[in-house]
């Protein structure tokens, strides 16, 4: 809801009605912009919904993890005293939350919003967190209606009382088709006078022409077919995404799959963009009073949910409704928080991968172009839906989550509900992946991590409940070490031997004889950065204890340090296994050598050799 309205917060509902009305009164919106500031590239989504049985024959290309987080945001509303006089926690609610937008009015009807202006410029100095400002100023106040002659005004006061990096978007009017007076008979005609001199004004400004001028919101399909096609004054097409008590993947529950992401798109934002430019839903989320509300414990559920199906769907930017409240907020009236706000501060905070540089007023990385990965599911897959993403460090995050109705609120009885966990298996269809973290949100908004492990067939078993659950997959570099140099040794004999047991076929060994025996291996190219260091060993009868070292192949004497615990390869029974030396961080990119130095032996060992299989580095 724009500041500029007079209606109270109470009717503050912008819901789908359960039986739908009329096609060409239907209140349902969805926006479109265009490729946004941090250029995410939700079309090049690397997931898609779920199906049954066996999911993926083929390399899936993800998006950035940064830019799922970088796509939520939340209104606010300053103007309200219940926001205002309570800013500096609210300030450390947002950090906390890890957000980087809010949507509110530059206006309140009768002059610009004055009392945003400090706020809007605290959160971008302290946190980077931009505003998205809301446009449409009325002469004279409600029920008076658009003043297109008064944009200029509207946007060169919001440029001279805030940061120019602070402005994220300016958004055409809100809700207009609802907002305006009855007695106005073209308000189609007036809106889009408004937004033609926004996006005019906007973009004959040269230190704004880069902001997104996004377009106006409105309630119904039938108000978007009287608005019309708006892409000669728009760089996004907006939606108002409420979906009463239904799940966000909810099928619809009317003609032409009325109350969907899919209607929502077709009937609504490409109502607004023929072109089909992006899509931004600057309102969405779920009322905890009121018609049609849910529990907070089902909303904690709903909203995680909501950023991710909005993003499958290519959703570019999704702002909930609301951050602060007791009908519609993360958090409460009284500032405390709800589960949901639990939840979503948990996801996000798992998947971040930027941070804020507050001297220069930036955010510390660049743009990344995310990678694939090789993967598949298979078992209870029929309502399991997946989204794959991958930080900067090379790490994969799938989450996974039951898109399915909550028993509670099971309206529409031909669409699934949930009954119980799916059980799935994860496959990961490539030899150079390892590690696997399951991290699990739960009822309350808390988060479980677990610690999983990849079989023999590059397999995990996983439960899939109806929160999301994220498995981080931690690609390995995989050194074998039949195919390394040895640029140094002690002088014993160094050699390939063959078994099957070892990775590719082949392993080495050095027959040692004594303490101080050694071998050197180069790995090429480490780049600097932290790494979980694994060895994998033939452990038998005749084998001693090693200690390892790494320093750098340029000064190695200079540069090498112990890395992990002396390793004893003496077992009773010929075994081959994966030894975890723990972490490494080397402080620079170059060559390494890895030396591994005999410093004992097993009483009960015949002898001091060391056989290897491959040298792994897991990045963290």
């Amino acid at each position: 809801m724009d500041a500029d309205t007079v209606r109270p917060s109470t009717s503050r509902c912008r819901k789908i009605p359960r039986t739908p009305p009329n096609s060409m009164t239907q209140r349902y919106h969805t926006p479109r912009s265009r490729p946004l500031i941090a250029s995410l590239a939700l079309s090049a989504l690397g997931a898609s919904l779920g199906g049954s049985g066996h999911l993926h024959a083929a390399p899936v290309t993800a998006i950035s993890a940064d830019g799922f987080v970088d796509s939520f945001g939340t209104n606010v509303h300053w103007i309200q005293s219940s926001y205002l006089q309570n800013y500096t926690t609210l300030e450390a609610r947002l950090s906390d939350l890890g957000i980087r937008h809010v949507r509110d009015g530059a206006s309140v009807g009768t002059g610009p919003n004055n009392a945003a202006f400090t706020p809007a410029t605290n959160l971008y100095n302290h946190l980077g967190v931009d505003t998205n400002w809301i446009t449409g100023w009325r002469t004279g106040g409600y029920p008076a209606p658009l003043d297109p002659t008064k944009v200029g005004q509207e946007i060169s006061t919001v440029k001279a009382n805030v940061p120019l990096g602070s402005i994220g978007a300016f958004e055409g009017p809100n809700e207009y088709d609802l907002s305006h007076d009855s007695r106005e008979t073209n308000w189609a005609g007036t809106l889009d006078t408004y937004q033609q001199n926004l996006f005019s004004t906007v973009n004959g400004d040269s230190q704004l022409a880069a902001k997104p001028v996004l377009a106006p919101s409105l309630t119904s399909a039938g108000a978007y077919t009287s608005a019309g096609n708006l892409d000669s004054s728009i760089d996004s097409a907006v939606l108002h995404l409420y979906q009463s008590s239904r799940p966000p993947g909810t099928a619809g529950w009317g003609s032409n799959g009325y109350g969907s992401i899919t209607y929502a798109l077709n009937y609504c934002a490409y109502v607004q963009s023929p072109a089909h430019k992006p899509v931004w839903a600057t309102e969405c989320g779920y009322a905890y009073s009121g018609t049609d509300f849910i529990t907070e414990a089902v909303a904690a559920k709903y909203i995680p949910r909501m950023l991710a199906e909005f993003a499958v769907r290519g959703v570019q930017r999704t702002y909930n409704y609301e951050l602060c409240s007791d009908q519609w907020g993360l958090l409460r009236g009284d500032l405390s928080t709800r589960p949901s706000f639990l939840a979503v501060k948990n996801l996000l905070n798992l998947l971040n991968d930027n941070s804020w540089d507050t001297t220069n007023k930036r955010w510390t990385q660049p743009s990344f172009t995310a990678g694939s990965l090789d993967y598949a599911l298979s078992g209870t897959t029929a309502n399991v839906h997946q989204l794959l993403l991958e930080k900067r460090n090379g790490v994969f995050y799938l989450a996974l989550w039951q898109e399915v109705y909550d028993p509670a609120y099971w309206t529409e009885t031909w669409q699934p509900k949930y009954t119980a966990d799916a059980a799935v298996t994860l496959t990961v269809n490539t030899s150079a992946q390892a590690g696997v973290s399951i991290y699990t949100l739960n009822g309350d908004g808390t988060m479980t991590t677990t610690a999983g492990t990849l079989n023999a067939s590059h397999q995990v078993a996983l439960s899939i409940p109806d929160r999301i659950t994220v498995v981080a997959i931690t690609p390995a570099q995989i050194f074998e070490t039949e195919s390394l140099t040895v640029p140094a040794s002690s002088g014993d004999t160094h050699r390939v031997i063959t078994g099957t047991g070892f990775s590719g076929g082949s392993g080495t060994i050095l027959d040692a004889d004594a303490v101080g025996d050694y071998v050197t291996y180069l790995v090429p190219n480490v780049a600097a950065a932290t790494y979980d260091v694994r060895i994998g060993v033939k452990k038998f009868t005749g084998r001693g204890i090693w200690q390892l070292a790494i320093g750098r192949a340029d000064n190695f004497s200079g540069t090498k340090s112990n890395v992990g615990s002396p390793v004893d390869e003496y077992t009773t029974a010929e075994t081959y296994t994966e030894v975890d030396l723990g972490l490494w961080a080397p402080a620079s990119t170059s060559d390494k050598w890895f030396q591994f130095a005999i410093t004992g032996k097993n009483a009960s060992s015949a002898g001091y050799g060391e056989a290897f299989d491959y040298i792994k580095l897991i990045k963290q």
